[in-house]
């Protein structure tokens, strides 16, 4: 589209030359014609005007041979008309100058003013010429805009194929690098297994499972003294009746056995103890079952076992720590 408006403006840029050019020719013309013709009728006027004087001075002697009375009138009037004719003649010689000049004035100004027109005319396809080469580069650069992220995206994309593919050879290599070490560490291991004798192998296995047994029994025991221990403290905290009150017939239930006291307390200990440690006081509760029966260290670890309340074996969402 630029292209084609480009030729308009140059075949609009000819045809306003040649038009003006032809109306300057065409003025040109006009002015010369009429500068000749009005200098012919000068000359002729010229003519005329000798003929007329000499006719003039043929009827001046004329009538200074008839009439010797108006010699003095006539010679006058001579006088007059020649100072006329002479004013006449230099009035004319002026407007023929200042014909000519006028002419060569207005020559020199359309022939100024059809260079201004056509600089003006060259000056705005040169104008146009660099506006149609601004849009190019616009629309070039637009272009570049539009096509760089695809382009980026493709020449990213090659680089992380490449560098994928190169780190898979690296990864296979190592793999295989690992794989033969793995086979030579197990078979290292193997053979240092192999030369174990199987009687020091049964001793250690029957000294671990004895370990484990002594630790569990101590684990046990540690529990018991702690629940004992418990017990004894709040026991000494009880409120004890006071020796000023007056004495009355109590109100209260009999007493429990020894046996049966026992019992509530180490029910009462075990309803604030973790039912997994069996150490650490309950302090977290379980949604949306509702159940407080972990320590916080136990809740913890009870992720990585399926996450499961191990009173109703739901399905634990979300915990909440509380202060019992």
């Amino acid at each position: 589209m630029l292209e084609t408006l480009v030729s308009l403006v140059n075949v609009l840029k000819t045809w306003c030359f040649h038009i003006l050019y032809g109306s300057y020719k065409t003025g040109h013309f006009l002015v010369k014609s009429f500068g000749l013709a009005l200098q012919h009728l000068l000359g002729f006027g010229a003519q005329c005007f000798n003929v007329c004087s000499i006719l003039w001075e043929c009827f001046l002697i004329f009538l200074q041979d008839n009439v010797q009375i108006l010699h003095q009138g006539f010679i006058f009037l001579s006088d007059s008309l020649d100072v006329v004719l002479k004013v006449i003649g230099s009035l004319c010689c002026k407007l023929y100058i200042l014909y000519h000049s006028v002419t060569t004035l207005t020559v020199s100004v359309c022939s100024a003013v059809i260079s201004g027109i056509t600089a003006t005319i060259a000056g705005v396809g040169y104008v146009i010429v660099f506006v149609k080469k601004l849009f190019i580069l616009f629309g070039s650069g637009v272009w570049f805009l539009i096509t760089l992220l695809p382009l980026m995206i493709v020449y990213i994309c090659k680089l992380v194929s490449a560098f994928i593919q190169q780190l898979v050879q690296e990864t296979r290599a190592m793999f295989h690098s690992g794989l033969s070490a793995s086979k030579l560490a197990i078979k290292d291991g193997v053979n240092f297994i192999v030369d174990v004798p199987i009687q020091s192998a049964i001793g250690i296995a029957v000294g671990l499972s004895l370990l484990y047994v002594l630790s569990q029994c101590y684990r046990l025991l540690a529990r018991k003294i702690t629940r004992n221990v418990r017990e004894l403290r709040r026991w000494r905290q009880r409120p004890r009746a006071s020796v000023a009150e007056p004495l009355r017939a109590p109100q209260v239930a009999p007493l429990p056995s020894p046996k049966s006291r026992q019992s509530n307390f180490d029910l009462e200990a075990d309803s604030k103890v973790c039912v997994i440690c069996q150490e650490r006081n309950k302090c977290v509760l379980l949604l949306p079952c509702r159940h407080v029966c972990l320590c916080t260290l136990c809740t913890r670890e009870l992720k990585s076992y399926g996450n499961i309340c191990p009173i109703c074996r739901s399905t634990i969402n979300r915990t909440m720590k509380i202060y019992v």
